[in-house]
């Protein structure tokens, strides 16, 4: 923004509103609006396999954050940051889908787009400790840079797998999903 006569940028006053409480909520709010895509932004990969009702992205890392915290202990590896990164790590999907190797985008620029998204994302929370934070897990597990990363990034590997095998199972069945399990009601 500029000012008035389109000279200066107007000086920010410490005591505005941008820094004040309500509009640290509103920029939570906004951001936690554009996270609500992943809710109906439907796993590219079971979709072109013809999965009826495949996952969203959103139920993606709903998943993976709950494999990381019920999976075992693992000597020299933080569960909490395990948790935290599996929730994080498609968090850019939001804004940019969800890109698959059948795509034809290479590697690096699917990299890219994604950071631009993250870097959107964080500054839609005003920076600071928790946009950080979303950076540098995020970060971390783009560059499999960490025991925690590479852990999410096995559940990841597995967890479609597993979870297409299992849905694959369940499909074209007229029976409820506790009977498909195997559970009594």
């Amino acid at each position: 923004m500029s000012s008035s006569d389109g000279s200066h940028p107007p000086t920010k006053d410490p005591s505005s509103a941008e820094d004040s409480p309500s509009s640290t909520a509103s920029a939570a709010v906004d951001f936690l609006s554009l996270c609500h895509r992943l809710k109906t932004t439907k796993r590219a990969g079971w979709v072109r396999k013809g999965i009826r009702e495949p996952e969203s992205v959103a139920d993606h890392m709903y998943r993976m954050g709950v494999m990381a915290l019920v999976a075992a202990d693992i000597p020299g590896v933080d569960r909490d940051r395990c948790v935290k990164m599996a929730i994080v790590h498609d968090i850019a999907e939001a804004i940019v889908g969800d890109i698959t190797p059948s795509d034809n985008v290479p590697k690096l620029e699917k990299s890219r787009r994604e950071q631009e998204a993250l870097d959107h994302m964080c500054k839609l929370l005003g920076g600071g400790s928790r946009g950080k934070e979303l950076s540098e897990l995020w970060m971390e597990y783009e560059e499999n840079s960490s025991p925690e990363a590479k852990v999410v990034k096995d559940f990841d590997k597995n967890k479609a797998s597993i979870w297409m095998s299992f849905s694959s199972l369940l499909q074209g069945s007229s029976r409820p999903m506790w009977a498909r399990l195997g559970l009594q009601r």
